[in-house]
């Protein structure tokens, strides 16, 4: 399995887009940054939205996607990671926005 690798600038930048500020969030919201090893070639039109409308993929900025969740019992993280993958390959991470924030802190 390879690593992914970004560096503390390439994050800085990645925050300073603000990319969530339009999200209202919830208990049941969860914001993802997935973060890929190649260019993305998926044809998936952008932003997408799942047919139960709990899952968007809000844009595809250069080698990272942003995507929101509001977890219900018909959506859940696995499947998100699932429909990711399907989409973008298997080299690839996700992580929820707060890790890739409190990273930035320390």
């Amino acid at each position: 399995m390879p690593t992914i690798v970004r560096t503390a600038d390439e994050l800085k930048t990645l925050a300073a887009t603000e990319p969530f500020k339009k999200i209202t969030v919830t208990n049941d919201t969860r914001l993802y940054v997935t973060f890929l090893s190649e260019k993305p070639t998926s044809k998936l039109k952008i932003p997408y939205v799942s047919p139960d409308k709990s899952f968007t993929i809000l844009k595809v900025a250069g080698m990272e996607i942003l995507s929101v969740l509001t977890v219900s019992a018909k959506m859940g993280t696995v499947d998100v990671m699932n429909i990711l993958e399907k989409e973008f390959g298997k080299n690839i991470t996700t992580r929820n926005w707060n890790t890739v924030v409190k990273l930035l802190a320390a």
